[in-house]
């Protein structure tokens, strides 16, 4: 079985990305700035919980820090909205969906509308929401779909309500949710067969893109299953 090791060179690009002094890395985590030093220089490994928490500042998939994939998407959260608990940001964010929460049940909690999950520069700290929607077929939060080639099926512009799912073969056969190395949305078909995945889009003009089910993390993120569609509105 292959060991994967923290790479402390990763950790000094992304670190380097988001403008943050070893000093100021090494005073949030609680240790020396030698300590990052050796991190990202020597080799030395730190333990798993550290490492937990220098991704979690970071804001990069823990997994990127251990080779384990080559794209630095973080997976969204498992992010529900409290509705007795918004913060203000999700006050302001709320006031353009009046409608929605003149409809609000608590049977049917409200999901965010996520259009981008990636940090790709320096200028993102977090995820992208740009409102909430009723979440009315159980889904763990929602997509806006960004082009043509899934239409007529999803169109462009539509709201993808995606179910989280860990395991390609919960979607074999059915449409399903990757955010690509900038970390926008993207629906295609899921076709597995033995080793190999096929994402097919269903119109021309969209390559069919083949993978090993290894090697697919390397260029996309599998985010979950279509659950529903709906007109963005």
């Amino acid at each position: 079985m292959r060991t994967h090791l923290f790479s402390g060179q990763r950790m000094k690009e992304i670190r380097m990305k988001r403008n943050i002094r070893q000093t100021d890395l090494a005073a949030t985590l609680g240790v020396t700035q030698g300590q990052v030093s050796r991190y990202e220089n020597k080799g030395e490994q730190p333990a798993k919980e550290l490492a937990q928490k220098i991704a979690a500042i970071l804001n990069v998939d823990v997994n990127y820090l251990y080779g384990k994939t080559n794209n630095p998407v973080i997976h969204p959260l498992d992010r529900k909205i409290d509705v007795e608990n918004l913060t203000q940001k999700d006050l302001e964010q709320l006031k353009a969906f009046q409608v929605v929460l003149e409809h609000l049940d608590r049977d049917c909690p409200l999901v965010p509308v996520y259009d981008r999950f990636v940090l790709a520069g320096e200028d993102f700290s977090e995820d992208f929401i740009s409102g909430y929607r009723l979440n009315e077929c159980g889904a763990d939060y929602v997509i806006r779909a960004i082009d043509k080639s899934m239409e007529p099926v999803v169109p462009e512009g539509a709201l993808v309500y995606v179910k989280q799912e860990r395991d390609l073969e919960s979607v074999n056969g059915k449409l399903a949710v990757f955010a690509d190395s900038q970390g926008y949305p993207v629906v295609r078909k899921v076709v597995l067969k033995d080793d190999m995945v096929a994402l097919l889009s269903l119109n021309k003009g969209w390559d069919t893109e083949l993978f090993r089910v290894n090697e697919l993390e390397d260029s996309w993120i599998f985010l979950g299953g279509c659950k529903c569609c709906s007109w963005a509105g």
